[in-house]
């Protein structure tokens, strides 16, 4: 653009969050099908967070873009029987670490692991070869933080490796927050679809088992969802920007919730009528409530007429 404008600081989260769009159809393809696909990416590109990050100057959502990228290079060397996929997946995490630190290894590393280790797999965790994918991770990060660190010191190396990854995540210094934190931002954050959540959980475990894939695809996703909550709960330093990366995995299960209601309609039809019945309910209290709560702002005289 010339210069550091406006456009030139959202313009990578936009570029971001559109791939990120791309990425989360793929993996909903590949483990639920297409329309379970289509869903998903409905449901990741409409939710509140992923709106407001996709056109905020900040790098977390390039941060989600290349986590997603990464877990899409491993579901494609999972499902395709090609551990080649896994070397690109941790090339995908050495790209997440230079955007914003361990976590774009951590959390994806952890929920593979965990799902590898649920399952039972210990075949596929062999063939994962965690010790040549740590290699070819850190090849990465070193690659720029080698002459990053020659160029800006001991002090620069100190502050980028230490005070804002390690320190920030075990002994921060600000954002404190109490463990249930992420659980009380995230149903306001993923609207409308948090409604849908519980249920997209309930009939896809209940209907996952009549497809190996699927199975896997919701369990995999079960575990990157769960993975990703419980390793930023344990910092004391919580802000619901860390946790975008376990929105493609939300969106993934309502779509693939969805798709099952579809498929076997009209038996989950409670399971979605009472969800669209209590965001029904509450787009009405809200219309009711938004002339009474700003009565007497000037900012609110349109909708008093």
């Amino acid at each position: 653009t010339g210069g550091l404008d406006e456009t030139a600081a959202r313009l990578p989260s936009a570029l971001s969050a559109i791939g990120a769009v791309l990425l989360v159809y793929r993996i909903g393809e590949r483990f639920f099908g297409r329309r379970a696909g289509w869903l998903a990416t409905a449901t990741f590109a409409t939710c509140f967070k992923v709106l407001w990050q996709g056109r905020f100057g900040q790098i977390d959502m390039m941060l989600t873009a290349l986590v997603t990228l990464g877990v899409w290079f491993w579901v494609r060397g999972y499902t395709e029987g090609r551990p080649g996929f896994y070397r690109l997946f941790f090339v995908a995490a050495g790209l997440a670490t230079l955007a914003k630190g361990p976590v774009g290894l951590l959390p994806p590393l952890l929920s593979i692991l965990a799902f590898l280790a649920i399952t039972r797999n210990r075949a596929e965790i062999g063939r994962l070869e965690i010790g040549l994918g740590l290699l070819i991770w850190a090849v990465v990060v070193l690659a720029w933080l080698v002459p990053a660190g020659l160029s800006g010191g001991d002090e620069y190396l100190r502050q980028i490796v230490l005070k804002q990854n390690v320190t920030r995540y075990a002994d921060p210094w600000h954002h404190f927050q109490p463990p249930y934190y992420y659980l009380t931002v995230v149903p306001g954050e993923f609207f409308p679809w948090s409604f849908l959540l519980p249920t997209a959980v309930v009939v896809g475990w209940k209907t996952s088992k009549s497809s190996v894939l699927s199975r896997d695809g919701f369990l995999f996703c079960l575990c990157w969802v769960i993975a990703t909550l419980l390793f930023f709960s344990v910092s004391p330093a919580k802000r619901s920007v860390y946790i975008l990366t376990l929105y493609p995995a939300m969106a993934l299960l309502v779509g693939a919730g969805l798709d099952r209601i579809a498929a076997e309609w009209p038996r989950w039809r409670r399971w979605l009528v009472i969800p669209f019945g209590l965001v029904a309910g509450l787009a009405v209290v809200i219309v009711a409530a938004l002339p009474i709560a700003g009565r007497g702002r000037s900012e609110a005289v349109p909708l008093g007429g």
